[in-house]
């Protein structure tokens, strides 16, 4: 047995389930990106200067700026997460992609190594094209489906299976090259 045939599949799945780790960071880098946008109202002295605004109209545009931060924050955080996951999705799949020379190096045997990458290229190629299909934000923000999960959530169990089933086939394939 090569175990070392099986880390790409792992280190992929091991991604994955981590990415729940990157979606927190971002969504807090996010949070202190808009807590910084927000104003003191002293700031606005110098930019407004003599034009007559009393410190009523200044407190209101100070308000009208934070509200807009505040709106567009939940919005920044689902776009910046969107990119985080199609990102680990490609990722994970050129590691999937990587891992079948490890089945062709167990067994030497090119048949092995076309019919995996087939079917890889195949899964990629429909995921890709259902990744990229909804809009920036959707990702992760809309949940859909028999399971009502996001459609990321969807495509984290759908990458778990694939490299799982790699693994399988890596074992398989080491189990029949051993005399």
């Amino acid at each position: 047995m090569d175990w070392i045939s099986y880390l790409p599949p792992l280190f992929s799945i091991y991604l994955i389930l981590i990415s729940g780790v990157a979606r927190s960071y971002l969504r807090r880098k996010v949070s202190d990106f808009v807590s910084r946008r927000l104003v003191d109202k002293t700031f606005l002295d110098p930019l407004i200067g003599d034009t007559g605004l009393n410190i009523t109209d200044k407190d209101r545009l100070a308000d009208f700026i934070d509200l807009f931060w505040r709106s567009k924050e939940t919005v920044l955080s689902n776009i910046a997460v969107d990119w985080a996951t199609r990102l680990n999705f490609i990722n994970s799949m050129f590691a999937a992609l990587f891992s079948v020379f490890s089945i062709y190096s167990s067994t030497n045997s090119i048949q092995w190594l076309v019919g995996t990458s087939g079917a890889l290229l195949a899964i990629f190629a429909l995921m890709l094209f259902w990744v990229f299909k909804f809009d920036i934000d959707e990702l992760v923000s809309v949940k859909t489906g028999v399971f009502n999960w996001t459609p990321a959530t969807t495509c984290k169990m759908i990458l778990i299976l694939v490299n799982l089933i790699l693994i399988a086939a890596i074992y398989v394939a080491q189990r029949r090259a051993t005399p």
